[in-house]
């Protein structure tokens, strides 16, 4: 199983969270995926964001990295399941503050296919 997390800024720490996401970065593919910077409300989501992707083999080191680094930042932690309504509402985690999140954005694209929360590279 893969897993996402959704590292939550404010607009103007956007500097704040490219540091992150290059720090991220320095623990390598095997530990930790950095996948994108999102500097602006992307679907269900009220704030911008950094996603992290890992592996059910490196989530315990993954999210330990994670919550010695997030700061003040709330945190989303979930599985990546591909039934998104789920994968953001159930067996969650969530390091800080926990964040409304806007479910009938997952009714919405449920016609409209070109609206997509994650794109993978893989």
């Amino acid at each position: 199983m893969n897993y996402h997390a959704h590292v939550y800024f404010e607009a103007g720490e956007l500097e704040k969270a490219e540091e992150f996401f290059a720090q991220a970065r320095t623990m390598g593919p095997a530990v930790l995926q950095v996948h994108k910077i999102f500097p602006k409300v992307v679907g269900p989501h009220d704030l911008p964001m950094v996603e992290l992707r890992f592996s059910d083999e490196t989530k315990t080191d993954a999210i330990a990295w994670i919550e010695a680094n997030h700061g003040e930042w709330s945190v989303l932690i979930h599985q990546d399941s591909g039934d998104d309504l789920e994968d953001h509402s159930r067996n969650v985690i969530w390091l800080g503050k926990a964040l409304p999140l806007h479910f009938e954005f997952f009714k919405l694209i449920e016609g409209r296919p070109d609206l997509v929360i994650h794109k993978t590279t893989d």
